[in-house]
């Protein structure tokens, strides 16, 4: 049989494949040069547009960099995806120590996105001759079948200058593509060339871009603001670093506009821990930043209502910008990877994640921010060939997830500030949460006091028939939407931990415990799903259904958990409702002294720290029996009349429901849910974080 060895060749059509076609957008290819610019140590790039919309039209890209030795054209810029600037020939530029940000060796053939004739023009420092060559583009390929067969005539050229220096690079580019640029192109590209190097870095080298047009063409730009001069007239300022440790070191700021009588505020938090929304950890440790290395970031949120941006004096100014440029860019060694924060770009997602909680999250059309990256140290992100992202891998959905995160502590750092400011804005003063049975009351006293009995009797009366009704839906509803998602996470689990135990070979009767852990389970969240009607029973036996929920999860995070309740020590009394419903609120508030407990023992994983959950009743101290829940945790960081209001949460990813929800399964008790210091009752001393009563009434 006979063998036959081929070898792969390149059409020389190839060359309008990797450029015209692979480059996304003129500005994109543009980029790609001054990105050449940057590698070569260059301090100026200047952006050269002459007679523009008509046949002699020019755009000549120079820079004042190390210029190119013949070697270096013939090697790197006339050899497609070179490995000149990586790999082991990766080298730290020699006068501004950059890393390389052009690693793929097809930058250069953007000049083919912009004009089919080039000329390049370039020097080294030191040297008496430079080298030239041009190309048309259209002829080079016509005229060769394969790539290997192409030729380009490279001469010298003495007495060359580029931007008052002896040394830099010049690529002159004729027969544009694009035969007409309108107001809007250049707009567009003179944002671009703003946003190319971060605004909130210290720019070390002095690197910088300037867009030149022609006289006539001048005005067309001369309005485009720079970010620092908006910023100022954002209200909520966050700037954060986290190191390669994980440990994350934060200043938030709140500025609001002088005449609403509020007090700015300041915040800062150095070595903190960054909590987390994610099934792995729940706060951020070393090696989450694997092949990510460290991140910083700086945002500016803005408030869009008329009343905030009329203080400023320039309403339509801040809305135009925002509407052009308001979003989350990301920054390499001060150097901007696109799209991200392109207008409409909301890659992280932000106004999804506004969809079921809107009031306590940012939206992507109010913020101007950036992520800052290590380029040395975040070897796991990289950039796509047609230069529009980061490639979608592990790495990058790890990071992505990490900038959420990090916005999201934002938002919450900022949500007491935001409603303070909405307050203001209305001339009103938040509502203290009382509970709608004590306001109900109170208005039938005030009523009755004033003998409006008659006028207004039967109508208050049917608000609260009306209310009643509802809340009673929404809780039976509300609830069980609540648990189920806690179900569904337990069972997941269980299902995994028998999965491995089968791999293993475990012994049979260990697996079937687990199975019927799982039914147990879910027999015991089934009450919880249904309707129920009213009955007695005794808080023991309420908080024994809770117990058999709970109690696998206690011995998976290794919480030491306490009941006087259940060893029959702390008295034990009736209750009559709906006990489905009680089950389900103190599941939740259990459900949050387990996450809070852990989020402690990740922030002291050196230490001796030990998760401890408390349950206990009171029949003596309050104003009715009560229910006793404690935990060593770091305790409730909100104001008591915050917590138990709808959305409000400092739990990543959390709606705020839970507190709410309790709050109103107690008012149907008639009781109230209390927030309150271990060191005022008879509680262990090692209940030092969050310590909740369900107060019932007496008569239960």
């Amino acid at each position: 049989m006979n063998q036959h060895i081929f070898s792969f060749k390149a059409n020389s059509h190839i060359l309008s494949l990797l450029g015209d076609e692979l480059i996304g957008s003129d500005n994109l290819a543009i980029f790609e040069l001054v990105k050449n610019s940057y590698d070569a140590d260059a301090s100026h790039v200047k952006i050269i547009f002459d007679n523009i919309n008509t046949p002699e039209a020019t755009i000549t890209i120079e820079d004042n960099g190390c210029g190119m030795s013949l070697e270096t054209i013939e090697k790197s810029w006339l050899e497609i995806g070179t490995d000149f600037k990586r790999g082991k020939n990766k080298k730290i530029s020699r006068k501004y120590k950059r890393n390389s940000l052009g690693e793929k060796g097809v930058g250069r053939l953007a000049v083919h996105k912009l004009a089919t004739a080039i000329v390049l023009e370039t020097k080294e420092e030191g040297v008496l001759f430079g080298h030239t060559f041009a190309i048309n583009w259209k002829d080079l390929i016509k005229n060769t079948m394969y790539i290997e067969d192409t030729k380009v005539s490279v001469s010298d050229c003495p007495n060359t200058t580029f931007i008052n220096k002896q040394h830099g690079t010049r690529v002159i580019l004729s027969n544009l593509r694009r035969k007409t640029w309108l107001r809007k192109d250049f707009r567009n590209l003179a944002r671009t060339i703003n946003t190319l190097i971060s605004p909130f870095e210290k720019n070390k080298d002095n690197f910088s871009v300037e867009l030149v047009l022609p006289e006539e063409q001048e005005n067309w730009i001369k309005d485009i603001f720079n970010i620092n001069d908006i910023i100022e007239s954002a209200i909520y300022h966050f700037k954060f670093f986290i190191n390669k440790n994980g440990e994350y070191t934060w200043i938030y700021k709140f500025v609001p506009p002088s005449v609403f009588g509020l007090e700015c505020s300041k915040k800062a938090v150095y070595h903190d821990k960054l909590l987390l929304d994610n099934n792995k950890n729940l706060t951020l440790k070393a090696n989450d930043l694997n092949q990510i290395g460290t991140v910083a970031g700086e945002f500016h949120v803005f408030n869009l209502s008329s009343d905030i941006l009329n203080t400023f004096n320039q309403s339509e100014t801040i809305r135009k910008y925002l509407k052009e440029n308001a979003g989350v860019r990301i920054y390499r060694d001060g150097i901007r990877v696109y799209n991200y924060g392109e207008p409409g770009n909301d890659w992280m997602g932000l106004d999804i994640g506004r969809t079921n909680n809107p009031s306590s999250k940012f939206s992507n059309n109010t913020i101007l921010g950036a992520f800052s990256l290590d380029l040395k140290t975040s070897t796991g992100l990289q950039e796509k060939t047609n230069r529009e992202g980061f490639d979608e891998n592990e790495i990058y959905e790890h990071f992505k997830d990490l900038c959420y995160n990090i916005v999201n502590d934002f938002a919450i750092k900022a949500q007491r500030d935001r409603e303070k400011l909405d307050f203001a804005i209305k001339k009103d003063k938040p509502i203290k949460k009382i509970g709608f049975s004590e306001s109900i009351n109170e208005l039938k006293e005030q009523v009755q006091k004033r003998n409006l009995e008659p006028e207004l009797g039967k109508t208050i009366l049917k608000v609260e028939k009306d209310y009643l009704e509802m809340r009673d839906v929404m809780i039976n509803s509300g609830m069980a939407g609540l648990n189920l998602g806690l179900v569904f996470h337990e069972v997941e689990r269980e299902i995994r931990y028998i999965n491995e135990d089968i791999k293993r070979g475990s012994d049979l009767h260990e697996v079937s415990v687990k199975i019927t852990n799982i039914m147990q389970l879910l027999d015991g969240f089934a009450p919880i799903l249904r309707q129920q009607n009213r009955s007695a029973e005794n808080i023991s036996a309420i908080f024994q259904r809770v117990y058999k929920l709970t109690k696998s999860r206690f011995k998976y995070h290794r919480i030491v958990f306490s009941s006087p309740l259940l060893s029959k020590e702390s008295e034990d009394f009736q209750l009559v409702g709906q006990s489905n419903l009680l089950v389900s609120a103190i599941n939740n508030l259990i459900d949050n002294s387990i996450y809070w407990t852990r989020i402690k023992r990740e922030k002291e994983e050196n230490s001796e720290y030990i998760p401890y959950i408390y349950v206990s009743t009171n029949t003596t101290e309050f104003n009715g029996p009560a229910l006793i829940i404690g935990d060593n945790g770091d305790g409730f960081k909100l104001p008591p009349e915050d917590l138990t209001r709808p959305f409000v949460t400092t739990k990543p990813g959390g709606m705020g429901l839970g507190l709410y929800y309790a709050s109103l399964v107690m008012e149907m008790y008639g009781g109230k849910l209390l927030f309150i210091d271990p060191r005022d009752y008879d509680i262990p001393s090692t209940v030092t974080g969050a310590v909740l009563a369900l107060e019932f009434k007496k008569e239960h």
